[in-house]
């Protein structure tokens, strides 16, 4: 859909060369006129841009779609976790990794802060923390996997998206966009 801005005199003035807009499931909102895609190149006949500006506003869809799309590939991994565990993940990685690269085991276990905390309150020596750091290393490196494989797949979306040259090209893109997204998801066990 695209809608422009006009005023009520316009759109009635409008409406008196454009006998069937009404027809076209065109509707008249808060100062904006709202065509169907179907009707967008009659439209055009009448209201000169709006094939421009129905283009701009599917884009801008578009793009706010692909960004959910990543977003949901990651949801069923960031999901488990509430955001102020999240927000450690960094951390807790350096932590991880100073201890898998430590040549005293015991003294990198005791200079950390979460990984000490987790291996204290679970009761662990240890040899059970650095298994715990190897561990959150190496979800580390799979969840860095995952993040620049969305990544990538968003900036290719984003350029596709930005190549359409027609709003009612659009469907049909982000068709295409979604089955990658779903191949991506499949790839790394999170598809919806």
């Amino acid at each position: 859909m695209a809608k422009i801005e006009l005023s009520p005199d316009e759109v009635s003035a409008l409406s008196s060369v454009w006998p069937g807009m009404g027809g076209a499931g065109c509707i008249y909102v808060g100062g904006y006129l709202i065509v169907p895609d179907e009707h967008l190149a009659t439209a055009e006949g009448y209201l000169p841009g709006l094939a421009e500006a129905a283009l701009t506003e599917a884009k801008v869809r578009a793009r706010s779609l692909i960004i959910a799309r990543a977003d949901a590939i990651t949801a069923p991994i960031m999901s488990r976790y509430p955001e102020a565990e999240r927000a450690g993940w960094d951390k807790r990685e350096a932590e991880a990794r100073a201890i898998i690269a430590a040549s005293n085991k015991a003294q990198a276990v005791a200079a950390t802060t979460i990984i000490k905390a987790l291996a204290a309150a679970a009761g662990e020596d240890t040899a059970a923390t650095v298994a715990r750091a190897e561990t959150i290393a190496a979800k580390a490196d799979e969840f860095a996997a995952i993040s620049v494989a969305v990544e990538i797949m968003r900036d290719q979306a984003l350029e596709a998206i930005d190549v359409v040259s027609a709003a009612e090209d659009m469907p049909a893109t982000l068709e295409e966009l979604n089955d990658q997204a779903n191949m991506l998801a499949a790839q790394y066990g999170l598809a919806q």
